[in-house]
């Protein structure tokens, strides 16, 4: 009959895990609550469809109104601005009051784990490790978690769907400027123009101060 390691002879070394790994392991906290985290990315996407109206509007405000003298279109369309500036923020307000319902959740469920976790353990884990650390990992890495877990999944979501609705919206208006504005060359030509000044600044710099 084999007997079991005693306390000092338990090793509780901690693993070292990939982000992949954690992010799996802890996307089971999310299966309770498909709903809220259904409507959480939905309320986003749809402030930032909200958001899309202000560089369409700016154009009929320019084009048609300042270029082209019709004053009659300002009112519609400051009433349309101002419509979708109310829709932003409305939807905005419902994302945040439904994420934090399902943050609250979400966290309540890791923790109440982690401390029925740390009351399986043995006291030899306790002896090796100081209460901070201990204080440190029920608080501080659940809500760490969390936010990667949650607040990711969401800004990933609607950085996404921000990228293919701008890029959409630009060809559609303007194919050529599009394929400007999605190849590399503007970003190289930008780089290398700051370079060029940060060269004229310095011959600048250099010119103005008096020779020794």
């Amino acid at each position: 009959m084999t007997q079991k390691p005693k306390y000092s002879e338990l090793n509780f070394s901690v693993k070292s895990r990939a982000t992949w790994e954690v992010v799996r392991r802890v996307a089971k906290y999310l299966r309770p609550y498909k709903l809220l985290a259904t409507l959480t990315i939905f309320f986003a996407v749809l402030s930032l469809f909200s958001s899309f109206a202000f560089p369409h509007l700016t154009e009929k405000t320019v084009d048609e109104v300042i270029r082209q003298g019709h004053t009659e279109k300002l009112t519609a369309i400051m009433v349309f601005l101002l419509g979708a500036f109310l829709l932003r923020d409305l939807f905005n307000s419902l994302r945040i009051l439904v994420n934090n319902h399902f943050e609250q959740n979400v966290i309540f469920d890791m923790r109440r784990e982690v401390y029925a976790r740390l009351q399986r353990l043995p006291v030899g884990y306790f002896d090796q490790r100081a209460s901070g650390d201990l204080m440190t990992r029920v608080i501080e890495d659940v809500n760490s978690v969390e936010r990667v877990l949650i607040d990711g999944t969401e800004q990933g979501v609607v950085a996404l769907v921000g990228v293919l609705g701008v890029g959409t919206i630009l060809f559609l208006k303007n194919p050529v400027l599009g394929l400007v504005a999605m190849s590399p060359l503007p970003i190289l030509a930008a780089g290398r123009f700051g370079i060029r000044l940060r060269r004229i600044g310095a011959i600048a710099r250099n010119a103005k101060r008096p020779a020794r």
